[in-house]
């Protein structure tokens, strides 16, 4: 493994793990001393472990201490119930006192299973009795985690409004919640993150790795332009190696062209003392080495060909080809991607050809990038109106108004809502 791929592997977390008892009936039985369990924890978990209340009542009722008894991987019958999202079982073991933060050994706590597996009601049933939301692992993975790693994000919501964190004071090992996000690769999934909980989008984890170096690793192009639009800085190195030495030579053109188009510093060494144009030349990659060497285009002249595209752009939306003029406000945006205007155009292709999310999170940045400007508030308000959420859709048109009182959009729009 060369320095780079060791510095981007050094902080990647691998949590799409499968619990053993799903694996093999047989593992759960021999600890990793090479003992086997007794026949009476194996048989109170096998019954757990089928979802069978009845037996196991009858065994705890006759041996009390079962309820927190384990197997080879330190999964108790509490693991179980809240990965299957067995509420009955659960009620059973809270009538025997069971350890609500009982960890198997990966760290896990039965609230971080129900978390992972989507289980709404047993995480209630879990919070509500006694485990602990923000219990976290030596690592600091918490149930936030979990849930976000697989894409549930109405379970993180749900977890938040139960009292979860969301966002971390301090690096973890294991990275935050937008770590975990950039390797399940769902750009909405990220998106919700950085709009709705207020996730930063340069977070870092222990080793100073960020979510961009993470889908650059992961190699997801397309959540790579999505960060270096909305903003992440590209030059933010991790263990000595950049997103762009890490594109080059492991990653994808798209990539690297993405990067580049966004400030990524070419002359940035690693820890070797070499440059992303030097690592594509010793890789034998000729198309990413000319995209690293040609003439950029800087100053006014970068601004001057950004407006030039959106002007295209506009051309073409007025002739109805919305995806057509989305393609060339992209451009726009990479050439200058501070400019609201672009944002707010391109969020208005998305809203006509029914791509409702991508066009909201363009409306997010548009007012992230200027929240003085009224329009920005009507893309986000129009967006969220067509995704059923109303009251967000209330709450954006009301911020627009504020700003300009007498605008005939919002003002339409929030007859609409309000009807």
């Amino acid at each position: 493994m060369d320095t780079n791929l060791a510095a981007a592997s050094s902080h990647v977390s691998f949590f799409f793990t499968v619990p053993i008892f799903l694996c093999n009936a047989d593992a759960y039985s021999t600890m990793d001393d090479g003992s086997r369990i007794s026949p009476q924890v194996e048989s109170f978990l096998r019954k757990a472990r089928a979802g069978d209340v009845a037996d196991c009542r009858a065994q705890l009722t006759a041996d009390p201490s079962l309820v927190n008894a384990v197997e080879a991987g330190g999964y108790s019958a509490l693991h179980f119930a809240a990965f299957q999202g067995n509420l009955p079982m659960i009620e059973l073991l809270k009538e025997f006192n069971t350890d609500w933060n009982v960890k198997n050994f990966d760290g896990n706590t039965p609230l971080m299973l129900a978390a992972k597996m989507a289980k709404n009601d047993a995480v209630s049933l879990l919070a509500s009795s006694g485990a602990d939301l923000n219990f976290a692992s030596d690592k600091g993975t918490t149930a936030a985690h979990h849930a976000v790693g697989m894409g549930h994000l109405h379970t993180l919501r749900h977890l938040k409004s139960l009292g979860a964190t969301t966002n971390f004071p301090r690096p973890l090992e294991t990275g935050g919640l937008i770590h975990w996000a950039s390797h399940h690769g769902e750009v909405d999934t990220v998106a919700t993150l950085i709009y709705e909980f207020g996730v930063s989008i340069d977070d870092v984890d222990a080793h100073g790795g960020t979510a961009l170096f993470n889908a650059v690793f992961t190699k997801k192009p397309e959540l790579v332009l999505f960060l270096l639009e909305h903003g992440a800085n590209p030059n933010i190195a991790c263990g000595g190696c950049t997103p762009l030495i890490l594109s080059v030579t492991h990653g994808t053109l798209d990539e690297v062209k993405a990067l580049v188009a966004f400030g990524a510093d070419a002359t940035a060494e690693d820890v070797d003392g070499k440059t992303a144009v030097e690592h594509a030349k010793e890789t034998n990659r000729a198309d990413s080495a000319r995209e690293l060497t040609k003439e950029k285009v800087t100053g006014p002249k970068r601004l001057q060909e950004a407006t030039r595209f959106k002007d295209h752009g506009n051309k073409v939306f007025g002739q109805g080809e919305n995806n057509k003029a989305a393609k060339f406000y992209t451009l726009a945006i990479s050439l200058d991607p501070t400019n609201h205007v672009f944002f707010s155009n391109r969020s208005a292709c998305h809203y006509n050809t029914r791509q409702y999310l991508a066009g909201l999170w363009d409306a997010e940045r548009c007012v992230a990038l200027s929240p003085k400007w009224p329009k920005g508030y009507m893309r986000k308000a129009a967006t969220l109106k067509m995704l059923n959420r109303v009251d967000d859709a209330k709450a954006a048109c009301a911020a627009g108004l504020a700003l300009d009182p007498a605008n005939v959009d919002l003002r339409n729009l929030k007859t609409e809502l309000d009807a």
